[in-house]
């Protein structure tokens, strides 16, 4: 799994590289208050309990490491922000590179918004992005790149290159990434999640 956050907002991935199951969603900051959207993060996270979680640094506080790793005993690997920047340099010149400093300090510049109009057609043109109902099941392709935010675009990259970087090679068979729409499916609070396993645990040594 990975989480990225822009400008408050943050996006989720979350892979099987086995199975090739692979899931985005995004959580918006206008949608949410701050205290929610690290509820929601939680309950992701707690949804699909991966192995590990990709997070460039600075993204997550002392507070939700000590949660992740210690509550839900799910190990974080940290990142640069600069960790994709070679995801665009294979297409294009180190002008797309985006730089730490500009990200914080100037927001959207027309650099960071070129890197991102590239990291976004990387993406758009190795996978086949389709958004998933889970109620109904109905799947739609996305056709329209814009339509993608673009803290599932960073979140996807992230978790692109990781998994290609530690299965060593091209794994050619992760075609689709479906997008789960927020509010279109009910999660168990991480916490509740994690006394229902303890107490299946329990019951299970009877």
């Amino acid at each position: 799994m990975s989480i990225v956050e822009k400008e408050g907002s943050f996006g989720l991935a979350v892979l099987d590289v086995t199975t090739a199951d692979f899931y985005t969603t995004s959580i918006d900051k206008e949608k949410e208050t701050k205290g929610d959207i690290y509820q929601k993060i939680y309950d992701e996270i707690a949804r699909y309990m991966p192995k590990e979680i990709i997070v460039p640094k600075g993204v997550l506080k002392d507070e939700h490491i000590s949660h992740i790793e210690e509550i839900l005993n799910i190990y974080i690997t940290f990142k640069e922000d600069t960790y994709i920047n070679d995801l665009v340099d294979e297409d294009s010149n180190s002008n797309n590179k985006v730089k730490e400093e500009n990200t914080k300090k100037d927001g959207l510049d027309e650099q960071i918004e070129e890197f991102e109009k590239a990291l976004t057609e990387k993406i758009v043109t190795r996978y086949n992005i389709i958004e998933k109902n889970e109620i109904s099941e109905e799947e739609t392709v996305v056709k329209n790149s814009n339509d993608i935010p673009i803290t599932i675009i960073y979140a996807v990259a992230y978790l692109h290159k990781y998994t290609k970087e530690t299965q060593m090679q091209e794994l050619k068979h992760l075609n689709n990434i479906y997008i789960i729409s927020e509010n279109k499916y009910m999660v168990l609070d991480s916490i509740a999640r994690k006394n229902l396993e303890l107490t299946q645990r329990m019951k299970d040594r009877k």
